[in-house]
């Protein structure tokens, strides 16, 4: 389990749950949002599609595809 004092806080490129960090790939964020890679979670803050990630993964993690190398 993540320390209590982050959860719901951006923390080192990725934005904290109660249980697992959200995060977004370097592939997603060059190609899809137009960022550079290792671009920080915080740092995508009012984009439509990142807010509504955080928004829906925030309390449901079921039903979702972890996607992996």
């Amino acid at each position: 389990m993540l320390p209590p004092a982050l959860v719901g806080k951006f923390d080192r490129g990725s934005f904290v749950c109660s249980d697992w960090e959200l995060r977004i790939t370097n592939r997603c964020l060059e190609e899809d949002l137009g960022r550079r890679a290792g671009t920080a979670m915080a740092d995508l803050q009012g984009i439509e599609i990142v807010n509504a990630l955080i928004t829906e993964r925030r309390n449901k993690a079921t039903d979702t595809r972890q996607v992996s190398p």
